[in-house]
């Protein structure tokens, strides 16, 4: 299969990297959530109310910079910002995905996993991304009309998957839920009611996506070339594209007309999915699992506290200066 042509809009990100740079600070503090984290530390040290309240600030902040301010928080506060998000997301991987050995859970393991860094992580996002994926296929799936489940109405918890896989399809759905949410609602419009099979024109979509983008803040939704990209895949062979091209996003209106229709299922499956993830390298941030570098006034303590070296014996006596006398 040919590879799909990239897609870039110059003039659009040179838009947003203006827009990002002259935004008022009521602007700015609306994305960056600095009340959040103020008023969790505030919280903090009215509940320990110890003498020295800046150390604990600082000890705070510290612990936010490494990202392990997320630990064992509740779903509201994980979920409240896009660092928050980002960092519950590292410590997702660095604790579940290290290990060389499980390659292979069912997503309702995956869930239990997940409780014990967020203990009320809803099931319902972990169902939403199960359901996009298909099975592995060295185990039997569940959706048969012969698997009768007393435990959950989502027979996909039951399936077992690759980890990577389940992986990327959580995080998509909770970095990106209120993108998530508009895809479902845009295709729930297009098919009548049926989001999740229903087949949709992709010109439709298109059309529809891109009218969504116009309305909202574009910070919680990934690029949309790489939106544009994720329907490439699934429509390549019918759109007259040259893969060895690049074309700029305002072109491609034109090739989605006659290039078939798109599921919700297939929008969001393994390879779209990888596609969506590399908002602004998100995903190779994760598997780095992040670097913290300590401030310089830390540093210059552990150079205090430090032992000195041990000096090595020459064999020459040492001279000592004597000190002058005061008169």
């Amino acid at each position: 299969m040919e590879p799909y042509p990239r897609i870039f809009n110059y003039h659009r990100r040179k838009q947003l990297e203006a827009e990002r740079v002259e935004c008022s600070a009521e602007e700015y503090i609306d994305y960056s959530k600095i009340s959040i984290y103020l008023q969790d530390a505030t919280k903090v040290m009215l509940d320990r109310r110890e003498e020295k309240p800046l150390e604990l600030l600082q000890e705070y902040f510290n612990l936010a910079l490494k990202g392990e301010h997320v630990l064992l928080r509740d779903y509201a506060f994980i979920s409240a910002s896009l660092y928050n998000r980002s960092c519950f997301m590292i410590q997702m991987n660095a604790i579940f995905h290290s290990s060389p050995y499980f390659k292979v859970v069912t997503a309702l393991d995956y869930h239990q996993c997940l409780c014990l860094l967020c203990s009320d992580f809803p099931r319902t996002l972990i169902a939403e991304a199960a359901k996009i994926l298909p099975p592995h296929p060295n185990y039997p799936s569940t959706k048969t009309d012969t698997f009768i489940s007393t435990l959950s109405q989502e027979p996909a918890l039951f399936d077992k998957f690759e980890i990577e896989d389940l992986r990327l399809s959580v995080q998509l759905f909770f970095y990106f839920a209120e993108f998530m949410e508009k895809v479902k609602e845009v295709f729930n419009e297009l098919s009548c009611g049926d989001y999740e099979n229903a087949q949709v024109t992709i010109s439709l979509l298109y059309t529809a996506l891109e009218g969504l983008y116009k309305k909202v803040k574009i910070y919680l939704y990934p690029p949309f070339e790489l939106v544009a990209e994720a329907i490439i895949i699934k429509s390549q062979k019918k759109m007259k594209m040259n893969p060895d091209d690049v074309y700029l996003i305002e072109e491609m209106q034109g090739f989605m007309t006659g290039a078939g229709t798109i599921s919700f299922n297939e929008f969001t499956y393994v390879r779209n999915i990888q596609n969506l993830m590399r908002i602004n390298k998100l995903d190779k941030a994760i598997a780095a699992q992040g670097t913290y570098v300590q401030p310089q006034e830390e540093k210059l303590k552990e150079i205090v506290l430090q032992e000195p070296p041990p000096v090595e014996s020459s064999g020459q006596q040492v001279r000592r200066v004597k000190s002058k006398k005061k008169k």
